[in-house]
């Protein structure tokens, strides 16, 4: 079938087969999934996947990851907004004993600051879509937060690996907050969840520094576990979408060399490295140019620069404290 135009959007089968015809005469099929949609621009038929990966740390909902910094010791959050023009943002928000947990928990496209208090396994959220209105739930103490959509509903859950027991709790949102429990992993093992099967689920994973081994319970696969090994001692365990295919990709960093290194899904999982840090600066992952590939970041050691080789629009440095 020769499809010529069309025009708003819709209007498409997955039971049909159609191409685009170019004004030099050049057939460009198209292929339609239930996923797909499409929009109509000065004559130009763009079909393209509706599917998109949350993006982490956008505070402002623009698509884009913000820059920010918590300081425990105080309490103190900076940001930066991709919005606003490099203006620096502060408040005050947590402590000396909590962990920052920055999800969207409400489901409003905007990343909330959220803290976990370890030795009460307490987790305080600000939510952006009530005003910031401030909510606790409680789990189990001394774990290390790991929040995610692990239900799939839209909504961040609170979820924590105990080292010590290398169990999981996870408060799901889809079913009010109830706790789901689970171990797949001996000691050892920190906690590095993404969604790695595409399915819209963050999947519970571990990474062992020591071994460099991961373990991911797959939730596409009734929770089978999968491992392989990336990393090693000095490696940071930085999983994300480095390539658009909508699957988190197994990635490492060392702070010691800026050595990243990763196992990219779209490319059958062989293995790629990239120099890019290095001198105790921290990775901090997130797609900052908005173009659903997670980029390369790193916040200095002196928390005066974060430098980024973004996917699209290349290096860039922000200050987002001091």
């Amino acid at each position: 079938m020769r499809w010529n135009s069309i025009t708003g959007s819709g209007g498409l089968s997955t039971s049909a087969s159609y191409s685009a015809n170019s004004g030099l005469a050049i057939d460009c099929p198209i292929g339609i999934s239930s996923a797909s949609a499409c929009f109509n621009y000065g004559g130009f038929f763009i079909v393209y996947d509706a599917r998109r990966s949350i993006v982490p740390c956008d505070f402002d909902g623009d698509g884009r990851t913000d820059a920010w910094y918590y300081d425990k010791r105080s309490g103190s959050w900076y940001l930066i907004l991709s919005s606003s023009d490099g203006a620096l943002l502060s408040m005050r928000f947590g402590g000396p004993d909590a962990l920052p947990a920055v999800e969207d928990y409400d489901g409003d496209g905007k990343a909330d600051p959220g803290v976990y208090w370890q030795p009460q396994g307490l987790w305080q959220v600000l939510l952006s879509g009530s005003g910031y209105t401030s909510v606790t739930y409680v789990g189990p103490p001394g774990g290390v937060p790991a929040p995610g959509d692990y239900d799939g509903d839209g909504y961040a859950d609170f979820a924590a690996l105990t080292p010590k027991t290398q169990e999981w709790t996870i408060l799901l949102s889809r079913q009010y907050y109830a706790a789901a429990l689970g171990c797949f992993s001996a000691g050892g093992y920190l906690p590095a969840s993404a969604d790695f099967d595409g399915d819209g689920l963050t999947d519970p994973a571990v990474y062992r520094e020591k071994t460099g081994q991961w373990i991911v319970a797959l939730s596409a696969g009734g929770y089978a576990l999968g491992s392989c090994v990336l990393g090693g001692p000095g490696y940071l365990p930085v999983p994300a979408d480095y390539d658009g295919d909508l699957k988190a990709d197994p990635m490492v960093y060392s702070p010691a060399d800026g050595m990243w290194r990763t196992f990219l899904s779209a490319n059958e999982y062989r293995c790629f490295d990239c120099p890019f840090g290095g001198q105790g600066a921290m990775p901090r992952k997130g797609d900052y140019d908005g173009d659903g590939i997670s980029d390369l970041a790193v916040l200095t050691s002196d928390l005066s620069k974060l430098y980024l080789l973004q996917s699209t629009e290349g290096f860039a440095t922000i200050p987002p404290s001091k």
